[in-house]
C-alpha cells in the first residue's frame, strides 16, 4: 500500500516517472525535428522555391526601402508645414529636436536617447511656457492669471 512507503521511495517513484516522461517527450520532439529538418531541405531544394523566395525578398526590401523614402519626405513636408505654419522661435527649436530624433531613430543612427528625449522635453516645455506668457499675465496685485487676450463671454440667462 501507499501507506507503506516512506519520503524517500516516494521521492524516487516519483523521479523515476519524471525521468521517462521526460525521456519520452524528448525522443518525440527529436523526431518532430527531424522530420520538419528533412521538409524543409527537401522545400529549398527544389530551385523553384528558392526562386520564388528570392524573388519575394528582393521585391519586400525594394518596397521596404520606398516605404522608408516615402515617410522620410513625408516627415520633411509635415516639419515644413508646421515651421511655416507657427513662426513662434521655441516651437520651431521644439520641432527641429523632435523630427531630428525621429530621423535619426529611422536610420538607426546611434542616438543618446535619454539625452535626446530631455532635449525635446526641454524644447516642449520652453514652447509651452512661451505659450503660456503670450496668452496670460500674473497680476500680482491679485495672485491671479489675466488674459492678454480679450475672450468675449456671452450671459447665459
Amino acid at each position: 500500500m501507499i501507506h507503506d512507503l516512506d519520503d524517500d521511495d516516494l521521492i524516487s517513484g516519483v523521479a523515476q516517472v519524471l525521468t521517462e516522461v521526460v525521456k519520452s517527450v524528448s525522443e518525440q520532439l527529436v523526431k518532430v525535428y527531424s522530420a520538419l529538418r528533412h521538409f524543409m531541405d527537401r522545400i529549398l531544394a527544389n530551385r523553384t522555391v528558392v526562386a520564388l523566395v528570392s524573388e519575394l525578398s528582393t521585391r519586400l526590401q525594394g518596397l521596404l526601402a520606398e516605404f522608408v523614402q516615402d515617410t522620410k519626405e513625408q516627415l520633411d513636408a509635415i516639419k515644413n508645414y508646421v515651421l511655416n505654419a507657427v513662426p513662434q522661435k521655441e516651437f520651431q527649436e521644439f520641432v527641429e529636436a523632435l523630427v531630428d530624433y525621429i530621423q535619426k531613430k529611422a536610420s538607426k543612427t546611434t542616438v543618446d536617447d535619454a539625452a535626446a528625449l530631455r532635449n525635446v522635453y526641454d524644447k516642449l516645455v520652453a514652447t509651452v511656457q512661451r505659450a503660456l506668457s503670450d496668452v496670460f499675465t500674473l497680476d500680482p496685485s491679485k495672485g491671479i492669471f489675466r488674459a492678454r487676450v480679450s475672450i468675449k463671454m456671452d450671459r447665459v440667462n
